[in-house]
């Protein structure tokens, strides 16, 4: 299971020179605390490095030369000018903040060869963005400082990662680890090229005493609600309601053809009320808060 992860984690360069964007997604709740960080390259015209911030009050974008970009293989790290990513630690020293992190106890998605990453067999297919979850939940220590304000880091963390062309022209997308230490909920649901046809693509997972994958590859049918904020998931035995609220968030980069030219706004502020049936019998309701939360033109 290590293996695959760090499979999943590693960088994974186009075999011919194209457009492509590959992008690390480090996500930390606190009791009084939320963050997340890109890490990230664009290989498109001009090739570059780049780190995304965000949290409950703004988001900054820092843009690096591409020659200021380095990595490692064995054991797998990223370097960004002087920042540093690997699958058990991360440091910032950025002009307004600067942070170490430490992940310990990963997660990692259950796999099969069917479904050897989140998109199932989708992943042996050039996609035009191939998405990985590379821990649903662990826990981070160390701190953070900002504006000379010195926080210590005792949490929840989760990682994923994107790779390709471009973002879902129309995607949702929601993240959370709620405030129990054993929950993890994810949610995508996304516009999907695929060849000359286009479908609409559903990946979900909700992590309690075990996990729970809801896919379009599994046969799962998903109805949007869009004047109500709810998404009805039926995969048999079980069904998945959940009803989505969310305030406006912050404007983030996202990729187009390798650039990372356009926008789209992220919330951790979002809440997620999750309700699972199998048959008629319901299985439990929960509500996820502090959560991370996409809308490009589902809702």
């Amino acid at each position: 299971m290590q293996a695959t992860i760090e499979k999943e984690f590693t960088i994974h360069f186009p075999k011919k020179n194209k457009s492509y964007f590959e992008g690390w997604y480090i996500r930390v709740h606190t009791s009084n605390k939320d963050f997340a960080l890109i890490f990230g390259i664009s290989l498109a015209e001009n090739k570059r490095a780049f780190i995304q911030y965000l949290d409950t009050e703004h988001s900054k974008i820092y843009d690096f030369p591409w020659e200021e970009f380095s990595f490692h293989i064995d054991p797998f790290q990223i370097r960004i000018s002087s920042n540093l990513l690997s699958l058990h630690q991360l440091e910032l020293h950025l002009p307004e903040i600067e942070t170490k992190l430490h992940f310990e106890h990963l997660t990692p998605l259950e796999i099969s060869r069917y479904s050897p990453g989140i998109m199932g067999p989708f992943s042996y297919f050039p996609m035009e963005c191939v998405h990985s979850i590379i821990s649903l939940h662990h826990h981070v220590n160390g701190y953070i400082k900002q504006k000379d304000q010195y926080q210590e880091i005792n949490g929840i963390g989760y990682i994923e990662k994107d790779r390709g062309t471009s973002f879902p022209s129309k995607y949702l997308w929601f993240q959370s680890n709620q405030n129990d230490e054993s929950d993890c909920f994810f949610f995508s649901y996304a516009h999907i090229p695929f060849g000359l046809f286009s479908f609409q693509g559903c990946i979900c997972v909700l992590m309690l005493e075990k996990q729970y994958r809801f896919a379009t590859y599994l046969g799962c049918k998903v109805k949007v609600y869009k004047n109500e904020k709810k998404i009805v998931v039926k995969q048999y035995p079980y069904t998945l309601t959940i009803l989505f609220s969310y305030p406006k968030g912050y404007v983030l980069s996202s990729p187009k053809l390798g650039m990372m030219c356009g926008t789209v706004n992220e919330t951790l502020q979002a809440e997620a009320i999750v309700t699972l049936k199998k048959k008629k019998q319901q299985i439990g309701k929960w509500k996820y808060t502090h959560g991370g939360f996409e809308n490009n033109g589902i809702f």
